[in-house]
């Protein structure tokens, strides 16, 4: 009885981990974001690290615009949100429907220390591009 009490007991966390996988995977309806694009915007790498455990590919998500939670953190200099998102593997290469790379968009923006940030992860590919 304690077994199935315990396999109750995991189902039940399971399906509330479910649960909140599915609210964090919901996107704005008129832009595509997700709540990583959020956390981005608002230089969150604490809620963008939370959010990997239990979300890891969030870094890959693009809104309507082809735009990575990276793009947006880029776009407003946001440094502790690209540190947070390139521990977690976001493509600094990635690009979005008009072929911009997140260090076009902090170029772009005057963001100094966020394409510092960006270049610490593949120079030469970013470079290139």
């Amino acid at each position: 009885k304690g077994a199935e009490k315990a396999l109750e007991a995991l189902l039940e966390a399971l399906q509330s981990r479910e649960k909140q996988l599915a609210m964090l995977k919901r996107k704005d309806p008129e832009d595509g974001s997700c709540v990583a694009h959020f956390a981005a915007d608002n230089d969150q790498g604490g809620l963008i690290t939370r959010l990997c455990t239990l979300w890891p590919r969030c870094v890959e998500e693009r809104s309507v615009h082809g735009d990575t939670p990276l793009h947006v953190a880029a776009a407003k200099g946001a440094v502790g949100a690209i540190n947070a998102l390139l521990a977690n593997k976001a493509d600094v290469l990635a690009k979005d429907r008009e072929g911009w790379i997140p260090i076009l968009y902090a170029k772009y923006a005057h963001q100094r220390g966020a394409v510092l940030a960006l270049l610490q992860t593949d120079t030469a590919g970013q470079l290139q591009e």
